[in-house]
């Protein structure tokens, strides 16, 4: 797997995470947020274990759901990438 790839796979992984971190904190269902969002619960836990990425239509919606902003929501995952 290339650097590239690596790279990606670890920004996923910790936004996921970092997602469902948030999720849990405010006391909301996956379900609740699926629905929502308008996505199979399915869908929504592959974006929380990080196995794909979420696109910018659904990350947008999301923070909004989680009354956060993109920057907050991004911006420590992408400074934990650089540790």
């Amino acid at each position: 797997m290339s650097d590239k790839k690596k790279q990606k796979k670890r920004f996923a992984k910790a936004l996921g995470e970092r997602i469902k971190s948030i999720r849990e904190e405010q006391e909301k269902s996956l379900l609740d947020i699926a629905y929502v969002l308008q996505i199979e619960p399915n869908s929504l836990r592959r974006y929380e274990r990080g196995d794909t990425l979420m696109n910018s239509y659904y990350l947008v919606k999301l923070a909004e759901i989680l009354d956060i902003s993109i920057d907050n929501l991004v911006k420590e995952v992408l400074e934990s990438q650089k540790k």
